[in-house]
């Protein structure tokens, strides 16, 4: 992202009715990453990590017991996800 020029900064501000410091915050806030990208597992590598069928991850995904998205004809499933079905059903299938 470029840094805006201090005219520029100076016009957005008065068009915003803030402070062009109060405007300059708000862009170092925007502009900083929140999170890192979230990691996302296939449905064979849940599979493997839990030595289960891939058909079981696919029922446990369908029937939303195991959260996941669908991208295509793929599932992904995050590591939260995996998480919070482990601490919620024991992490069995």
């Amino acid at each position: 992202m470029k840094t805006p020029t201090a005219e520029a900064l100076a016009a957005a501000a008065m068009l915003l009715h803030v402070t062009p410091a109060e405007l300059a915050q708000a862009l170092q806030t925007i502009s900083k990453p929140t999170a890192g990208p979230r990691k996302l597992f296939s449905v064979a590598q849940v599979a493997e990590a839990w030595n289960v069928h891939e058909m079981t991850v696919l029922r446990a995904l369908k029937s939303g017991r195991l959260a996941g998205r669908k991208f295509g004809r793929q599932w992904r499933i995050s590591a939260e996800d995996v998480e919070a079905f482990a601490a919620a059903e024991g992490g069995t299938l």
